[in-house]
This record gives C-alpha cells, sequence and structure tokens, in this order.
C-alpha cells in the first residue's frame, strides 16, 4: 500500500498544466469488471482503500468496489463519478474481470475501447467470469491477500507453474488474435468457491471464442492439453498416472519442460497437423513402496505419461474442433508456411477446420527423482 501512495506522491508532483491531479483528489483502481445486462453495459472498479481507512486483523476488506453503467463503456466508466469523489487513476489497473454476460454477447465495443483509449493497460492480466459478476468475483475478501486483482494475477501466475494447467492471457494478446487471421481468443476463466460462509477465488476452466463472442469452454483436462501445445518453452505441472506394478497406486510426475512443434502437412487440398512434443519430467511421489527403479519399469512410466499428455492433447483439438474455433492456432501456422496456399483455405476454413487430420507424437523422458530412489519401508 505504501508503495502506491509513493506512486501517487510521484504522479502529484511530476504533472503539470491541465494534466495535473492533486494526491487528495486521486485513488488507485487495482481491478476493473466490464459485464453487459438488460442492455447496458456495467463497470465495476475495485479502489483501493487509503493508509487512513485501513483496518487491521485481515477480516476487513482493504478495497471499495463501485459499479456504474451506460449505453458505452465510456459513458459507464464516467459514470462512476456519481458515487466517487475521487479521479480513479485507470492507467494502473491489473487485472481486467470480463463478465460471463459481456463474453456470450459480443466484446466488440470493448475492443474498440481499449484500443482507442491511451489510459487503458495492455498487459492487463485477462481473465472471464463464470456463473458470477465481475462485481462478485472483485468484492471477495481474499485469502492471505489484501486486494482480490493482486490476488487473481498472483493465482494465474503461481498455478501455471505449480499444477501447468490454464495459459495467462494479457489484453495485448486478445486483441492481436482479433486481429489475426487463422486464431482464436482464448482466457481463464474464474468462479466463487463457497465453504460456509467463507468465499474464494477458484479458476475453473478456459473461455473459448469465436470472433469477438465467447461460445464455450475448455474443462480442466482439455486446458492443460491446450497449454501443452504452446510454442514456448514450458516449466512446472504436474500428471497422476497408475503405477505399472498395478495395486491401484499412483505416480505423481512433476513436468520439468516441455516444448510442442506444430507443422502443417499439405498435399494439394490436403492438410494433416503434425504436433511433436519433446518433455523432460521428474518423479515426484508414489502412492506405494514399490521399488519402481528398473530400466523396464522407468520406460513403462515414459509412456504412460506420453500416453496421458497424448490423451490432454487429443480432449482440447476435439472440443475445438466441436466448437470450431480454431484456438490452436492452426490457420495461422498454414499462413506463415504458405501465404498462398492459406489465400485459397480461408474462406473455407470454417468448414476445413474441424476435419482436418492431426498426429500427436510425444516424447517424454523421467529424469530424476529428487532425494531418494525407494519409498521408506515401514517395517
Amino acid at each position: 500500500m505504501k508503495v502506491i501512495f509513493r506512486l501517487l506522491l510521484f504522479l502529484t508532483i511530476f504533472l503539470s498544466g491541465c494534466g495535473k491531479i492533486e494526491m487528495n483528489d486521486a485513488s488507485i483502481p487495482l481491478g476493473i469488471g466490464t459485464d453487459y445486462k438488460d442492455g447496458k453495459i456495467i463497470i465495476s472498479a475495485q479502489l483501493a482503500k487509503p493508509s487512513s481507512q485501513e483496518t487491521s486483523g485481515g477480516q476487513t476488506p482493504q478495497f471499495q468496489v463501485i459499479t456504474a453503467s451506460g449505453k458505452t463503456f465510456s459513458e459507464a466508466v464516467r459514470n462512476t463519478s456519481f458515487s466517487l469523489s475521487t479521479i480513479p487513476l485507470w492507467s494502473h489497473t491489473q487485472v481486467s474481470v470480463l463478465g460471463e454476460g459481456l463474453a456470450k454477447h459480443d466484446i466488440r465495443s470493448l475492443v474498440d475501447f481499449l484500443v482507442r483509449n491511451r489510459f487503458a493497460r495492455k498487459n492487463n492480466q485477462m481473465v472471464v467470469t463464470h456463473n458470477v459478476t465481475p462485481e462478485e468475483i472483485l468484492n471477495v475478501n481474499p485469502i492471505l491477500e489484501n486486494y482480490t486483482s493482486i490476488s487473481i494475477k498472483n493465482l494465474v501466475k503461481i498455478q501455471e507453474s505449480q499444477l501447468g494447467i490454464y495459459t495467462p492471457v494479457d489484453t495485448t494478446e486478445l486483441l492481436q488474435r482479433l486481429a489475426s487471421p487463422g486464431i482464436e481468443p482464448v482466457a481463464p476463466m474464474i468462479t466463487i468457491r463457497k465453504n460456509g460462509k467463507e468465499k474464494a477465488l477458484l479458476l475453473d476452466g478456459t473461455a473459448v471464442f469465436k470472433g469477438t463472442r465467447m461460445i464455450g469452454r475448455l474443462n480442466e483436462m482439455e486446458s492443460r492439453g491446450y497449454r501443452l501445445m504452446s510454442p514456448k518453452m514450458l516449466q512446472g505441472g504436474l500428471f497422476l498416472i497408475p503405477s505399472p506394478l498395478g495395486d491401484k497406486q499412483w505416480i505423481t510426475i512433476e513436468l520439468s519442460r516441455s516444448q510442442a512443434k506444430i507443422t502443417p502437412q499439405i498435399q494439394g487440398q490436403h492438410i494433416k497437423m503434425k504436433i511433436i512434443i519433446n518433455a523432460e519430467g521428474n518423479l515426484y511421489e508414489q502412492s506405494g513402496s514399490q521399488n519402481l527403479f528398473s530400466p523396464e519399469i522407468f520406460k513403462q512410466i515414459e509412456k504412460a505419461t506420453a500416453q496421458e499428455m497424448a490423451q490432454q492433447i487429443s480432449l482440447c483439438i476435439r472440443k475445438a474442433q466441436t466448437l470450431n474455433s480454431d484456438i490452436l492456432g492452426w490457420g495461422q501456422m498454414i499462413y506463415r508456411s504458405d501465404a498462398e496456399i492459406w489465400s485459397n483455405f480461408e474462406p473455407e476454413w470454417n468448414q476445413v477446420f474441424p476435419a482436418t487430420p492431426y498426429d500427436i507424437e510425444v516424447n517424454f523422458s523421467l529424469r530424476r527423482s529428487y532425494l531418494t530412489d525407494k519409498s521408506l519401508v515401514v517395517r
């Protein structure tokens, strides 16, 4: 909080002329939510409370959420001044929470607002709500955090390295996908988990778009399969596979690195996508006490892990083809491979993509087992 108000002091000193803003006249919105209901745009902003209003104990929220509506985004944002006596510095938002209602209706007007407005940050973490509104999300008092917006940003970042399921998406990537041929946008989804009277944030699926409308979602396994097809070098994530020794035991594999290479194979009017995944991982846990350390068993573990990864990738591809949304960017890959060939396929891509065949090859290597080779045997 001290950092935020030092920033305010800096702005107060160095802003001059008509752009000058007194510190007492400014407020910091950490997150902004956008939604659509009954023909109106709804804006919700989470504002950090000044230090003089903060309370100790962690039970009272350190923020205030205000909501306003309007016929356009600009009007809705300006209408927050009816209930706010300070000027929000919108350029300091950390997270954009997109309402499921707006996502399913059309985000075209939001895109225009983001591109045109100089105060709209392009590196904001983007999430879409699931069965809740942005206002409800921003009003959750997070666990071990002062601000919901910061909690959402950290939640997406940490789960990627620990579980490797949901792919972070910022505003820039959303806009780039909308402006590029042969690829559709996605974004992680967030909801509220209730435990008695307590509420907590929960990542729950991936929103799938077709142009500027959300048309479906990926579940947890499909979202992990989507992440595995990233051309970037990935680190982090867990896979559960059955023990090759049976007895209903499980083995936990930690993914240490993975990278995908997807190549369009084109012969005349026929296209096939070749997907090759090269990955490494570690034996992180076993639920039984059997001795797994032999070359034969290691090969079985590697094969089972590769099969599990291929299965999750296949689940994602089938869902994308069922929804007829090229979130995989196969069209863009064809364009980059041969722009002339893509010009022939592009007009009919909505008919071609759902039926495009693919081949998945996963090469997985087991590298280490950390502090011990064998589980402790209790005598």
